[in-house]
């Protein structure tokens, strides 16, 4: 049985009968980003790249979103450490990582969870942690930085570890080498939506992940952009 997906204009929520990885197709030239000034509204903008140049086109691009809405979450999801730019969440080596991270923007709490290359047990781990930002740490939305890579035969990888765990709504892939170049939707254990979203070690790859919600708490609309720095170039 072929998997439908129904898709509102302007960004709206994605509703999906997904079982298995299936692309995640962006707005991008469809529709406009979310309101970047609107209250419960975040942004998630993400690279592993390390070295962003100072200016230019990606530097104009993150100085942009950031200056135009107050909930931007820079992200970096290398394991090196980063450049020039002060980032909400990093995952670098040289940092003492946390189990978790709490960052509040915009009237929205965003639980962060961080998960290292060959790590033992992430799901049960993600899953714990997961349960506790959701229900007793008040977040509205749970992030896994994921090191494991997008998919390995044998190993664990971002798809088992989406497909495995429970109040999860987005993994963050910042593996090297290892990647989906597009992002994807699966249902997780729950058959809830986890979207997965990577960020390739260079500069060109430098994407985009909006979320508002409503007053009570719950995801209303997501967008999805990628690879910003081509984007401008080629605009």
């Amino acid at each position: 049985m072929k998997s439908r997906r129904q898709f509102m204009k302007q960004g709206a929520l994605v509703t999906t009968a997904l079982f298995a990885a299936k692309p995640f197709k962006t707005f991008s030239g469809v529709g406009s980003s979310l309101s970047g000034g609107n209250y419960n509204h975040l942004v998630f903008l993400h690279t592993a790249e390390n070295d962003i140049p100072a200016f230019g086109k990606i530097a104009g691009y993150i100085n942009t979103i950031k200056s135009g809405s107050p909930g931007t979450i820079l992200v970096h999801s290398g394991k090196k450490d980063p450049g020039m730019y002060d980032f909400d969440i990093s995952s670098a080596e040289s940092k003492q990582l946390p189990e978790y991270d709490i960052v509040a923007k915009n009237g929205v709490n965003a639980g962060v969870i961080f998960i290292k290359e060959g790590e033992a047990n992430a799901v049960e781990k993600v899953n714990q942690l997961a349960a506790l930002l959701k229900k007793e740490k008040d977040c509205q939305l749970v992030v896994c930085i994921s090191q494991l890579g997008y998919q390995h035969k044998f190993a664990m990888d971002d798809t088992k570890l989406a497909v495995g765990s429970q109040h999860l709504d987005l993994i963050i892939g910042g593996h090297p080498e290892n990647f989906t170049a597009k992002t994807m939707v699966l249902r997780n254990s729950m058959k809830h939506e986890v979207i997965i979203q990577s960020s390739k070690g260079n500069e060109r790859d430098c994407s985009k992940i909006e979320f508002s919600f409503d007053n009570a708490g719950s995801k209303k609309h997501v967008h999805v952009a990628t690879r910003l720095y081509k984007h401008a170039v080629t605009a």
